[in-house]
């Protein structure tokens, strides 16, 4: 992952009454302190105790978005899950995080972005999932049982900050599932997923599948 973070300073106002009616009023700017991200961003969602991704950022539903932090859940009721090791999955696709309806927030330098959402569970199937950028849905989404998919949609960022929206668009209690997450400008090349694993790593490590519990979970 090519991702470096850059603090800048924002500006908060506060007025200087004058002295005397003399003087004028005065508005004096001080210095707000953001951690913006800057290049390829990824991040890998699941549970706080679920493996990251090599080059990624773990996310999980404790990783609440601050203007320090510079990325983070910034609204919703957010969940994770963790299938385990199961045959066919990776790192990012055994774990996932979820919400009924969530907003994920990065803060970015304005520009044109590929943002590239992985959706799905490795045992059950989700959706309708709708997916927006900047508050307009661009996508909606469903996935059967250990279907992952893979989407990309091109953004202009002009507010400093990328926000993406998830909602359960199905069933009552049904609930949006997100794996990881690529932002890349447009002017990188967007970052290859291994949502499978190799044919020529070992699979000793991840366990055959076994049968889901009898209700979604």
């Amino acid at each position: 992952m090519t991702l470096t973070s850059r603090r800048y300073h924002g500006l908060r106002s506060r007025t200087v009454r004058p002295r005397s009616r003399s003087q004028r009023t005065w508005s004096v700017e001080s210095l707000e302190r953001r951690e913006m991200l800057t290049g390829i961003s990824m991040f890998d969602f699941g549970m706080a105790t679920s493996p990251v991704a090599t080059g990624y950022t773990g996310v999980n539903p404790a990783t609440t978005f601050s203007s320090t932090l510079g990325y983070g859940w910034l609204s919703g009721a957010i969940d994770s899950r963790d299938r385990g090791a199961l045959a066919g999955t990776t790192a990012l696709t055994e774990d996932f995080d979820m919400t009924p309806s969530g907003t994920f927030a990065v803060n970015v330098p304005n520009g044109t972005y590929n943002v590239t959402v992985t959706l799905g569970d490795a045992c059950y199937a989700h959706g309708p999932m709708t997916v927006s950028l900047q508050g307009t849905q661009v996508g909606s989404v469903s996935t059967a049982a250990d279907q992952f998919a893979v989407k990309t949609y091109q953004v202009a960022v002009t507010t400093g900050q990328l926000d993406l929206g998830l909602v359960n668009a199905g069933s009552s209690g049904d609930q949006a599932c997100i794996d990881c997450l690529a932002i890349a400008p447009t002017t990188t090349t967007p970052p290859r997923l291994l949502l499978r694993p190799s044919p020529t790593s070992s699979t000793s490590a991840r366990r055959h599948r076994r049968l889901p519990p009898a209700t979604p979970g």
